[in-house]
């Protein structure tokens, strides 16, 4: 996503969890937030050799943080193929 002038950040603990933090403006809308995540995930998904069985064994939780204030804007976490959202 770098590519795109979007900072990233991830944490990663092996059969637990992915968590990752999208750095992004304070006025960004819930579905600029939602487009953000989805290409994160598809970029991210794109270097998972075994999808189903990550999702398995892993909880994958987000969030975007506004770079101006450092503030939490939108959360959530993905399950299965489902993306929850905490507005």
């Amino acid at each position: 996503m770098s590519d795109k002038g979007v900072i990233t950040v991830s944490s990663f603990h092996p059969n637990e969890y992915a968590r990752f933090r999208i750095m992004a403006s304070n006025n960004t809308s819930k579905e600029e937030a939602k487009k953000l995540v989805e290409d994160f995930i598809r970029a991210f998904e794109g270097r998972v050799i075994n999808k189903e069985k990550f999702y398995k064994t892993h909880e994958i939780m987000f969030d975007i943080k506004s770079d101006e204030d450092g503030r939490i804007l939108f959360r959530g976490k993905k399950e299965n193929q489902e993306i929850w959202w905490q507005f």
